[in-house]
């Protein structure tokens, strides 16, 4: 599994679990689990119900543990029921399943906003270093006037940036759009382009910022350039997805022996692709490239993104 670059990941989701104002009224950790002892905190990043909700009162949780210092405490199972999601420079973030006995999170009652979760089998591991490159592959379709109607996808990608920039000016970054309109509206986005137009070379997907290494010299381009994104048309996320990851496995801008990844921002309904999604995850393992996916909105499509994440050990949030 890929544990490289997630700390700048991590700030992104971060970014947009704010913005929708995700949180747990109170947690405990028990079950005599000495590694996690110090655990004192905890950012709630993911939250579903369970099959059995209604009579069990229990839920999917993905977290961030810190201690009292603020440090991500890091964290696998030992099981290998729920895996360890993404790690790395001490921050974890796991996907924890109340049905796998994992983790067995309730609310005590039903109008309750507290959500009380209880740990088992959990493990200290390593984390790994090292550079990557990183393709941001953003949805400007018309659905993001409301699964992002306030632009978060920009505020976070210029997160992500610095994080990327504050680990290694070896990093690299790119960063593409995909709708199916010439025109875009600007609910939001204020500096949102007007005229939407393909890259040479692509069929679903506008290049806002070539390859880049991450520096302060290079932060305001790309900031000037993902403030572009808008909404409007359909949503060829397929086609994009694929575009991307073929261009990544050949484009001689990308650093010999960087990691190759791409961040995808959307609400994951695909509308208007000619492609597949088996075509996306087929590229994506075959040329060992990791997607990393935020889904944006309340109606988020999952199952798409999860097999885009899923296809070369990458997750969803």
């Amino acid at each position: 599994m890929k544990l490289k670059q997630s700390r700048a990941f991590i700030a992104l989701m971060v970014s947009i679990v704010s913005g929708g104002a995700l949180s747990c009224g109170s947690s405990s950790a028990g079950g005599g689990n000495d590694n996690l002892a110090n655990a004192t905190g905890m950012t709630i990043v993911n939250a579903t119900k369970a099959d059995d909700f209604s009579t069990s009162g229990n839920v999917n949780i993905g977290f961030v543990a810190t201690d009292s210092s603020g440090s991500a405490i890091l964290a696998q199972n030992t099981s290998g029921a729920t895996p360890l999601r993404v790690a790395i420079d001490n921050i974890v973030v796991r996907s924890a399943n109340a049905a796998d006995g994992d983790i067995t999170c309730s609310i005590s009652s039903a109008f309750s906003t507290t959500i009380t979760c209880t740990f088992s089998s959990i493990a200290t591991v390593s984390a790994t270093t090292g550079t990557g490159s990183w393709a941001l592959d953003i949805d400007s379709s018309g659905s993001m006037a409301s699964s992002d109607s306030t632009c978060l996808r920009v505020t976070a990608s210029n997160t992500f940036y610095d994080e990327l920039e504050a680990d290694s000016s070896s990093n690299q970054v790119a960063a593409y759009d995909f709708t199916t309109t010439g025109a875009l509206d600007d609910t939001g986005c204020t500096s949102a382009r007007a005229t939407w137009a393909v890259t040479t070379g692509f069929t679903d997907t506008s290049e806002l910022l070539d390859w880049s290494a991450t520096t302060s010299g290079n932060n305001a381009a790309f900031s000037a350039a993902v403030a572009t994104v808008g909404d409007g048309g359909g949503t060829p996320l397929y086609d994009s997805m694929t575009e991307v990851c073929t261009d990544m496995a050949t484009n001689a801008s990308i650093t010999s022996g960087n990691s190759k990844y791409i961040l995808l921002l959307s609400d994951g309904d695909d509308t208007a692709s000619d492609g597949t999604l088996a075509a996306v995850t087929s590229c994506l393992s075959t040329n060992d490239i990791t997607a990393f996916v935020i889904g944006l909105g309340s109606s988020v499509s999952n199952t798409d993104l999860q097999s885009i994440a899923d296809a070369n050990g990458g997750i969803t949030l």
